[in-house]
C-alpha cells in the first residue's frame, strides 16, 4: 500500500510554520560516530527526508536511535513525524526529529516518491526575501519515480553543512559556521530562528523572561553564546567537597533533558551556594547562558560530547507551564552485549534483580574510609551480570519481590570477567512505568524465574553461590575449594576463638604499601620488597580465626580489613596494646569472641608440607542484623507459599 507525502510540508516549514503531522519519505541517512573516549559512544544519525516536492536536512534525536539499530527505520521509508522542533544552521532550516510512526518500511517501498528538488531552501532571513509562505497542500498521491538508482538525482547525497565526524552537537560540525562583518573578520553565526514544538503557536518569548529563544539540548555547542533550553532535572548529585595543594573547593552536577537530548551541568563552589537548593530533582527550568565545554567522559555518564558549566552569567527559573517533557531518557543494552563493551564505558541496562548480598564494609583504598557495599545479579532473557552498589544506595536497598531496575549511567568492569558499577554517577529506578520493565516482568513470572541463563561476571558464573548460605557441613560435603578455580560462598556462624600469636606483623608505612618490614634494631625499618629503609612502620592484621555453626567448625584466614571488622579494633591500636599492655590485647580478643557473622568466603586447595589442604580466606564481614534477616526469612516462606 502506498501512502500519500504531504506535499509542500517542507517548505512550510522552511519559512517557520508547523504543520501538523506531516507524511515524509527518508531519501537517505548517515551514521555520525560520536566520541566514544571514556565511555560508549553517543552515535547520531542524519538523514535527508522529503515530501515528493522538496527535501531537506534532518537529525534523529538519540533516544530514537534504536528504531535504526533495530531496522525499523530504513532509507525509503515512509513515516508520520508526529514531534519536532526546527533549528537553523547557517540560514538553513534543519529538522530534529523527536517522534515519528513508521507508515511503510523502506524495502517495501525501495524507490524515491514524487520528485523532490535538492535542499537549495532557505529561510527568508537568510535570503533577504519576504514574500509570504506557501500553505503545504492536502497529501496527493506519490508521483512515479524511476526504480533505478543511477537515475536518481545527485542531489539526494547528504549535504555537507553538517561538517566531517560525529564530534559536534547533533552532528553539526565543530567548526564555528562562519560570515563576514564589515570589519573584515569572521564571527560565529548564532541561530535567529526560534525552535519550538511542533503544533506549539505559543510565542516562546512569553514563556521566560530569560530570553526570547528556547533551543533544544542537541543543538548546543561551544561555539554559541545567548541561548536558553527548557529542561527536567533527571538527577542531581549531593555536593562534593575536596582539599587539596591547590586549595578547597566544592562541587555539584545535575544531569538535565529535554526532548531532543540530555547534558550535564556542573557548578563549583560560588554556584553551589547560588543553585544546588534551587534545582530539584523532577522539576523543569529554563536555563539561559553557562560555558560549553567538551565533556570528560571520565567524570559523566552522559553520553553527550558537551557539558554545560555554570558561571555568573547563567539564569535559572522554573518552568511553570505545563509541558510534554519526557522523564529520563534510556539507551538499554541487553545484557549479553555487555560482554563486548570496553571496560570503563558508561551504558543503561534494565534487568530483574534476582538476588541480593548484605551490606558489608571495606575500607577505600584512596581515602582508607569505609564504604558500604552490596551486590546483586540483574537478569534479563539474554544473560546474567553482577552489579555493585556503594554508600547510602547500597544500604536503603530493598528488593523485596524481585523489582525491575532500570540504571542510568552503570559503569562497565572488568571485574570477574564483566561487571557493572551502578551507583557511581550514576542513578537508578524500581519498577519504572516503562514498556521493556512491563516486558521484562511478565517474562519473569511466566518463565525467567526458572530459567538458567548465563552469566557474564565470569569469576562468579553463578551469584547465588555468593548469596546463598552455606552450612559448614556443607561446604565439607560438597568439597568446595576442591575445584580448579576458587569456590565463593556465604556462611552464617559465630567466632569462637582467635589465633592470638603472630596475628600483627610490621608492614611499609607507605599508602597502598603492605609489604612486610623488618626492624633493624636501631629505629629503622627495611622494606626488601622496596629496598627502602624507613624511621616508622603500620601494623597490620593476619589473623587465623576460628568460626563454629550448628553443623561443624572450620579455620578461616582473615586480612587485615576483615579482621579489623570481626576484633572491633584497628590493627595499629592493638599493635600499640601488644608492647604496651599486654592485658588490654588480650582483653579485646576476649570481648570480640562470641558474635555472630555472615562471612563471605574464598576456598581453594592450598598445599603445604606436601599435604593439600582446603583453605578458607574471609571477603568480608557483616555483623548479623537479626530484622533484616528476619525479613529474608519471611521473604523465603512467601516464595515457598507460592510453589
Amino acid at each position: 500500500m502506498a501512502h500519500m507525502l504531504s506535499a509542500g510540508s517542507i517548505q512550510a516549514i522552511v519559512h517557520g510554520q508547523q504543520p501538523s503531522d506531516p507524511v515524509l519519505q527518508i531519501l537517505n541517512m548517515k551514521k555520525i560516530q560520536g566520541n566514544s573516549s571514556g565511555g560508549a559512544p553517543a552515535d547520531r544519525f542524519r538523514m535527508i527526508v522529503a515530501d515528493g516536492k522538496q527535501s531537506l536536512n534532518a537529525m534523529l534525536a538519540t533516544q530514537l536511535n534504536p528504531m535504526i539499530v533495530n531496522n525499523e527505520v530504513d532509507r525509503f521509508a515512509v513515516f508520520r513525524l508526529n514531534k519536532y522542533v526546527t533549528n537553523e544552521v547557517n540560514g538553513r532550516r534543519v529538522i530534529i526529529i523527536l517522534g515519528l510512526d513508521v507508515l511503510q518500511k523502506g524495502n517495501q517501498v525501495n524507490k524515491v516518491l514524487g520528485n523532490p528538488e535538492s535542499d537549495n531552501l532557505r529561510t527568508n532571513q537568510a535570503s533577504g526575501h519576504q514574500q509570504p509562505p506557501p500553505q503545504p497542500s492536502k497529501p496527493t498521491q506519490p508521483m512515479a519515480a524511476s526504480s533505478s538508482m543511477g537515475s536518481r538525482p545527485s542531489s539526494f547525497a547528504p549535504q555537507n553543512q553538517y561538517g566531517r565526524g560525529g564530534g559536534g552537537a547533533a552532528g553539526f560540525s565543530q567548526r564555528p559556521l562562519q560570515q563576514s562583518n564589515r570589519g573584515g573578520m569572521s564571527r560565529p553565526v548564532q541561530p535567529t530562528s526560534v525552535p519550538s514544538a511542533a503544533g506549539s503557536h505559543t510565542p516562546l518569548s512569553s514563556l521566560s523572561p530569560t530570553s526570547k529563544r528556547v533551543f533544544p539540548i542537541t543543538s548546543l555547542n561551544p561555539y554559541q553564546n545567548k541561548w536558553t533550553i527548557r529542561a527536567r532535572v533527571t538527577n542531581k548529585s549531593n555536593i562534593r567537597t575536596w582539599n587539596n595543594s591547590r586549595g578547597d573547593g566544592k562541587v555539584f552536577s545535575v544531569d538535565l533533558l529535554d526532548e531532543s537530548d540530555e547534558i550535564r551541568a556542573t557548578g563549583f563552589n560560588e554556584f553551589v551556594e547560588k543553585f544546588y537548593e534551587k534545582l530539584e530533582k523532577g522539576k523543569v527550568y529554563y536555563i539561559s547562558r553557562g560555558s560549553i565545554k567538551t565533556a570528560n567522559k571520565k567524570f559523566t555518564s552522559i553520553k553527550n560530547d558537551y557539558e554545560l558549566f555554570f558561571n555568573h552569567e547563567t539564569i535559572i527559573e522554573p518552568c511553570l507551564d505545563e509541558c510534554s517533557m519526557p522523564n529520563m531518557m534510556y539507551d538499554f543494552i541487553e545484557i549479553k552485549r555487555i560482554e563486548d563493551i570496553s571496560k570503563d564505558s558508561v551504558i543503561d541496562v534494565i534487568g530483574i534483580v534476582k538476588s541480593v548480598s548484605d551490606v558489608v564494609q571495606i575500607t577505600a583504598k584512596s581515602s582508607g574510609r569505609q564504604v558500604s557495599k552490596r551486590e546483586l545479579q540483574l537478569v534479563d532473557k539474554t544473560g546474567a551480570v553482577n552489579g555493585t552498589l556503594w554508600g547510602e544506595e547500597a544500604e536503603t536497598f530493598s528488593s523485596q519481590g524481585n523489582p525491575v531496575i532500570a540504571v542510568k549511567g552503570a559503569r562497565v568492569s572488568d571485574f570477574g570477567g564483566r561487571s557493572l558499577s551502578l551507583s557511581a554517577g550514576g542513578s537508578f529506578t524500581l519498577n519504572p512505568d516503562h514498556s521493556m520493565a512491563h516486558q521484562l516482568r511478565g517474562w519473569y513470572e511466566t518463565e525467567g524465574n526458572r530459567s538458567d541463563v548465563k552469566s557474564i561476571s565470569g569469576m562468579q558464573s553463578d551469584m547465588s553461590r555468593l548469596t546463598v548460605f552455606k552450612t559448614l557441613s556443607q561446604v565439607k560435603d560438597e568439597k568446595l575449594g576442591h575445584g580448579e578455580k576458587p569456590d565463593y560462598f556465604c556462611v552464617r556462624a559465630t567466632v569462637v576463638f582467635f589465633k592470638k600469636d603472630n596475628c600483627l606483623y610490621k608492614a611499609c608505612p607507605l599508602e597502598d604499601q603492605n609489604f612486610k618490614v623488618v626492624d633493624m634494631g636501631n629505629g629503622q625499618y627495611t622494606c626488601e620488597r622496596l629496598n627502602q629503609t624507613f624511621s616508622s612502620f603500620k601494623w597490620r592484621f593476619v589473623l587465623q580465626v576460628n568460626i563454629t555453626d550448628f553443623t561443624g567448625e572450620q579455620w578461616i584466614s582473615c586480612f587485615n580489613e576483615a579482621a579489623e571488622l570481626l576484633v572491633g579494633q584497628a590493627a595499629q591500636k592493638l599493635g600499640e596494646l601488644k608492647e604496651s599492655n599486654e592485658a588490654a590485647f588480650d582483653q579485646a580478643f576476649a570481648d570480640a569472641n562470641f558474635a555472630m557473622y555472615n562471612l563471605k568466603l574464598r576456598a581453594k586447595v592450598d598445599t603445604y608440607n606436601d599435604e593439600q589442604r582446603v583453605k578458607c580466606t574471609c571477603l568480608s564481614v557483616c555483623r548479623l542484623n537479626f530484622r533484616e534477616e528476619s525479613k529474608k526469612l519471611i521473604d523465603e516462606i512467601r516464595q515457598l507459599q507460592q510453589l
